[in-house]
Order: C-alpha cells, then sequence, then structure tokens
C-alpha cells in the first residue's frame, strides 16, 4: 500500500489530517470540504462502493478491498460504511470493518468511527475520533480506542484509551499553517486560492512532502502531484489522478509511481 506511505496526509486535508481513517485515506481525496464523501453525502444517491485495486506482479489488478457507504435513513447527517477485505489484503488481519460519519451544519466532518473484525468475525478494536476545526483544518483531535480482549470475565473485557492531540491553527495570507503543538519540527501549510487548495506541504523536521492540485473547468479536482524530499535531498514524486461522471462524482482515482506506472486504482459506483 505505497500510497498510503506517500499521500496519506494529503488525501485528508481539511477534516482529517494526521487521523487514522483508513477508508477515507484510501478511497475519499479530500480537498478541503470536496472529498468523495461530501459529493456523494450531497448528491441523490443514498450508497456509493468503492472497490480499491493493487497491481500484483502474478494476477494483474486484485480487489484488497471493498467499502459501501450509505446515508442515515434516520440521521441526515451520518454516512455509515462498511468494509470487506479480501485475500489480498496484505496490512492486517481483518475479515470487516464497520462505522460511520458525521457532519456538521457547516459541512465538515466532526466525528469518524470504525470498529474492527478478526477473520473469526470478534470484534478486535473500536477507534473513535472527535474533531475541532478551525479554517476547515484540524484544531483539537480526541481519540478514543477501544480493545477487545481475548481473555477476562465478561465485565473487565475491553480497555478504553482515550488521547488528545492539539494543533495550533493560523490562517495568513491564504497559506493555513497546522502546527502539532508537542511537535516543534512537524507542520502542515495548505495554500488555498479562490477557496480551491492548490499545494499541500508537509515538514518533518527535514523531510518535506509537498503536493499540488489541478482543477478542470469546474473546479474539480483532477490531478495530485506528490514529491517526497528526504533529508539527504533525494527527491520520489508520485502522480494521482481522478476522473469524474456527468453529474461531477468520481468514478475512478488512478494511482502512479515515479515511472509512471499505474500501481492501484479505485472504482466508485452510485445507486
Amino acid at each position: 500500500m505505497k500510497r498510503l506511505a506517500l499521500l496519506n496526509f494529503l488525501l485528508l486535508i481539511g477534516i482529517l489530517s494526521q487521523s487514522n481513517a483508513q477508508e477515507f485515506g484510501d478511497n475519499l481525496y479530500a480537498t478541503l470540504k470536496s472529498s468523495t464523501l461530501h459529493k456523494f453525502h450531497q448528491s441523490v444517491y443514498s450508497k456509493m462502493t468503492v472497490s480499491s485495486m493493487r497491481k500484483s506482479p502474478e494476477y494483474g489488478f486484485v480487489e484488497e478491498t471493498s467499502t459501501t457507504f450509505r446515508k442515515g435513513k434516520i440521521n441526515p447527517s451520518r454516512v455509515n460504511f462498511s468494509i470487506k477485505y479480501s485475500e489480498f489484503y496484505i496490512l492486517e488481519d481483518r475479515k470487516k470493518s464497520l462505522g460511520k460519519y458525521e457532519f456538521n451544519d457547516q459541512n465538515q466532518i466532526v466525528y469518524y468511527e470504525r470498529t474492527d473484525f478478526n477473520q473469526r468475525n470478534a470484534r478486535t478494536v473500536t477507534m473513535k475520533h472527535n474533531y475541532d476545526l478551525v479554517h476547515d483544518v484540524i484544531a483539537k483531535e480526541t481519540i478514543t480506542t477501544v480493545e477487545y480482549l481475548g481473555e477476562g470475565s465478561a465485565q473487565v473485557d475491553t480497555a478504553m484509551y482515550v488521547d488528545y492531540v492539539n494543533y495550533l491553527v493560523e490562517e495568513n495570507a491564504g497559506t493555513v499553517k497546522q502546527q502539532n503543538k508537542e511537535l516543534e519540527g512537524s507542520y502542515t501549510e495548505y495554500v488555498v486560492q479562490d477557496e480551491l487548495l492548490t499545494e499541500a506541504r508537509n515538514h518533518i523536521d527535514q523531510v518535506t512532502d509537498i503536493t499540488t492540485f489541478t482543477y478542470d473547468a469546474e473546479n474539480r479536482c483532477i490531478k495530485m502531484e506528490n514529491t517526497l524530499t528526504n533529508e539527504k535531498g533525494k527527491t520520489l514524486s508520485t502522480e494521482t489522478k481522478i476522473y469524474y461522471n456527468a453529474e461531477g462524482l468520481v468514478t475512478e482515482v488512478q494511482f502512479y509511481d515515479e515511472t509512471g506506472t499505474m500501481l492501484e486504482k479505485d472504482l466508485f459506483t452510485y445507486k
């Protein structure tokens, strides 16, 4: 999952930066408040399915995960999701995941939750993220983790941890800086022009990860170019291309490595 290592932070820009939302990093390609989840939430459709595929030297493109998003029937501000993991999913021993996103009145995602199940169909962990936002960027993240233990009585079969991440968020002449208050050498800058995110610069000590965003005439993000530079000045460049249907909804996303070879693609369908 090379894309997760290189592009994880930029796919969550404006709403879930620095979080652990697996399917968000894989599927939603957020640019401020215009991710595929936002577009689906505002569309006439009630269901969005995303097939995430990886190129295998032996089998060609294989499906790693299939994620289904459904609008809440009772609560319109909620989108529920379920993930199925195939035998080609190589990161963790998961069978499925269930969860939800919640929007506020400003069309911002302020809550994310996911529960993972192992191959025995037993719950392993639940992660809950609450977000406080400034300039559409996280200023405070509250993370609650519940682990389901494999032994112990019914009264003590879970362990819960709560953590907080605080950021200093400042806006200056169209650039929003997000500084982790506990990590002096780590910060991210978002450059916004005409309400569109044009560049994201992630700095971790001497390492920089810069992404530029290209839009079409209808202000839809159609390409993201990423350049990762290490402390020795060596660079690695990758590219993500995004395609839309006539309704303005994403239909396919393609990820290319530094040689121009397509390694991954996501296919979107709606009902």
